[in-house]
Formats: C-alpha cells, structure tokens, sequence
C-alpha cells in the first residue's frame, strides 16, 4: 500500500473515531426510553414558531382555580406505588394540599417509604390547549410534572422540570407506549424561583409547546390520538446504580425534605371550541314558544337569551343531539353569563328526547364561581335549581348516565311561581362533553 493509501486509511480511521465520539456525546444520557436530548433551539425571527400567535393568560378558560381550594372535576391519587421501579414514592392524597392560594404537591418521607402528590382529572379531554401556572421543586433526583395521560393504550404529553436544574424543561409525549421524543429547552431563567405559565396546544397532526404564552417547540411525527386525563405529580426517581437514570435527573437522597411544587390553575381550552351551536336550538314549554329572543353568536359557539315574561312555568332552551356530538360521553359542561341586572336560574337536562319529552339522565351536578366549587344537590331527579346572581358567570357541570342520550334542555327562569314576571339576559357558551375516567 502507498503512503498515500495509509494517510487516506488514517485519516479515515480518524473521521470514523470522532463520528463515534460525536455520537457519544450528542446521544441521549441513558438507555431508557425517557432519556433526555438537549438542544438549545429557541424560536427567532425566520422561525415559524416565532409568528405563531401568543396564548395569553387572559383568554385561557381555567377549569381548575385553586384561588377557590380544590376542584371538583379532580381527585388526588392515594395508597399505592407505581408497579415500576422508575417512580421512589408512595401516592398520598394528604400530599395533595391548597391554602387558599395554590395547590402544593409535597414529597416527604415517612419511616423507609417516600410519599408524592398527584393530582389528576375525573375526565378525559381530547385536542385543545392545555395549561398551567405552576413553580416545580429543585431538588436533585425529582420530578414536577404536567402532563396528559390514558393506559389504553398508552397515550401521554408531557411537561417535566428535572430538579436538578429548574433552569430547564423538558417535553415529551408517548404514542401507543412508544416515547423517545424527549426535548430539553432552555427557559432563561429558574423555573422554581417563581409561577410562570407552561402549556401545549395538541392538534390532530402536531404538539405546540409554550412558555409564558410564547411557542417554544413543536413535533409532528406519531402524535397521540387517544383523549387522556390531565395529570400533575411531584415524584423522586429511584435510580439505584442506573447510572442512565442518575444522569437524567440527579442523584435523590431524601436530603432536604419535605419538598414541594405549587400549582396555581389548570387551564384547558377545546381545539374545536366546544359544541357548535345552529339553527336547530329550539324554545319548549309555553303555548306560542317564542317568549325567548335566542341570538347565536358569529362563530356559533354560545348564544344569547333574553326575555321579559313568560308564558309557561315550565318553559327554556332544548337542542337535540346525537352520537357524533356526545360520543361516549357522560359529562357536560356550560358557561353561563347573567348580563342583567337581576338573578336568573336555572336548570339543565341532559337525556332521551322522546316525542313531547325529554327523559332526564342527569346523576350529578356541580358548579364553579369566583368563589370556589359548589355541588348541587338532586331531587325527584333533577338538578337543584342555580340561581346566577346578576352580572356573574358560572361553570356549570353536569354527569349524565350514557345510554341513548339524544338531547338536553335549559330551563330558564321558568320552574318558579314568579314566572310570568321574570326578565333576563344570559349568555350560554362553551358547551364541552367529556368522559369520567376510571379512578
């Protein structure tokens, strides 16, 4: 072979060793499939991501205002560990606390066991705009998380602060159980100095990731399809001798604890803004059926009731419905706007609509205002009535037993003695069905 053959050989020797080295250096930290991949992408002027609009705090619908305590729509884990070895704690719901102004996961120690919060929703929610305002724990070895999750199959979105270095997070998501689409972005600033806003937005064919409103990242390949429950947890890794585990978060001691994450709300907006509301709304009850001024709103997501007497007792607002709309449902929720002066009430009724009825299946019913999650109770049957004082807005949830539900009714101002007196001005919208997940 010819010096000029060996220095080729040699220098390809070479190229090879440092492609390997590069490999090395650039491959993810460890050998599980939560291993994470650092780039310091940021979003700059050429960048799609940089010209798509922000999500401002002020136009999220906030499912869960731990302002007003606990919610309702969610329930904390308790009294069992994660059948794998990667989660180090034990769930507690008294792990899961709210003093009036924020939720706080805590994970503690208690004899040889570690304790963790979790905090998830009773249903599942599909394509939208997920949020949180939330400040993780620095501590090495734990994990604060946000994150969409369903085990049939294994569908999950995540947001994980990794309590080695809270000036980082990391996103990922799992398609079917299949993950290793980790991404660590660079905040710019420690994310458990302070409540900053963290979301993704996940559409049919992408995830958006933001951060205090801005888009920070995006995938579009294997996107998840199955709606899932909105989690929050706080959590140690028990990492033992996997030094790939060690790598990804930090060695966890115990030292330092207790140690918490706080949570100030949850935020989820539907990618399709709810059920559309046409022209089929129809006015029941009464003998002319128009003593109701109905005025759906542009883009067919709410509309507006307003009225001066009535002429029935029982008399309101009814829309048929079908299986494209409710699918496997069992929950329904509405904002309800009162614009008057005065108090409105009312009812709503979710059920089989037969020819001069609607067969009422509501089981449960709850509402939040600004002060706080409110159940109501039932009779005979139905929903207690709710009165929505003048110029306030509700939230109200109803569940619902699934089996051949075709319609719902609003009863409105109508089921008192003082109907044929009553004036008001409402306001329906964002009409959104879900499923009670397993718990």
């Amino acid at each position: 072979m010819s010096n000029h053959g060996k220095t080729n050989k040699i220098i390809l020797v070479a190229l090879i060793v440092a492609l390997l080295a590069a490999a090395a250096f650039f491959a993810p930290a460890c050998n599980s499939d939560r291993c994470t991949f650092e780039s310091d992408h940021a979003p700059t002027e050429d960048d799609p991501l940089a010209s798509l609009p922000e999500k401002p705090e002020s136009e999220i619908t906030k499912i869960a205002d731990f302002d007003n305590g606990p919610s309702p729509v969610f329930n904390s884990a308790n009294g069992y560990k994660n059948d794998d070895t990667f989660f180090g704690c034990y769930w507690s719901r008294d792990n899961v606390t709210f003093d009036g102004d924020n939720m706080t996961l805590t994970l503690s120690q208690g004899g040889d066991r570690y304790y963790g919060g979790e905090y998830r929703s009773n249903a599942k929610y599909g394509h939208g705009y997920y949020s949180v305002s939330m400040r993780p724990l620095a501590m090495d070895g734990v994990i604060s998380s946000f994150f969409t999750y369903t085990n049939n199959p294994w569908d999950e979105i995540d947001i994980e602060f990794l309590g080695d270095d809270t000036t980082k997070v990391q996103f990922n998501y799992y398609t079917s159980g299949v993950g290793g689409h980790e991404y660590v972005y660079h905040l710019g600033f420690d994310a458990s100095k302070d409540f900053h806003t963290y979301g993704f937005e996940w559409l049919e064919d992408c995830i958006i990731w933001y951060v205090d409103g801005k888009a920070v990242y995006k995938a579009t390949k294997d996107i998840p399809v199955t709606d899932a429950q909105i989690m929050m947890n706080l959590w140690n890794v028990e990492a033992g001798d996997n030094e790939s585990l060690q790598n990804w978060a930090g060695v966890f001691t115990g030292e330092g604890l207790p140690g918490s994450a706080q949570y100030e709300w949850i935020g989820f907006d539907s990618a399709d803004g709810g059920m559309e509301i046409t022209d089929d709304l129809y006015q029941w009850g009464g003998n002319n059926r128009d003593h109701y001024t109905i005025t759906p709103s542009s883009d067919k997501r709410s509309f507006r009731v307003s009225y001066n007497g009535l002429d029935s007792r029982y008399s309101g607002i009814g829309r048929d419905l079908d299986s494209a709309i409710v699918g496997n449902s069992d929950t329904l929720s509405v904002t309800v706007e009162n614009k008057a002066a005065t108090p409105a009430t009312i009812r709503l009724d979710v059920g089989t609509k037969t020819s001069g009825a609607l067969i009422n299946k509501v089981t449960a019913a709850s509402y939040t205002d600004e002060s706080g999650a409110h159940s109501l109770n039932m009779q005979d049957g139905y929903m207690t009535p709710l009165t929505i004082a003048a110029g306030k807005t509700v939230t109200l949830e109803v569940t619902f037993a699934t089996d051949s539900i075709s319609g719902m009714t609003i009863s409105i101002d109508s089921l008192g003695e003082n109907y044929a007196s009553a004036s008001g001005d409402l306001v329906f919208g964002g009409f959104v069905f879900s499923y009670t997940a397993a718990v």
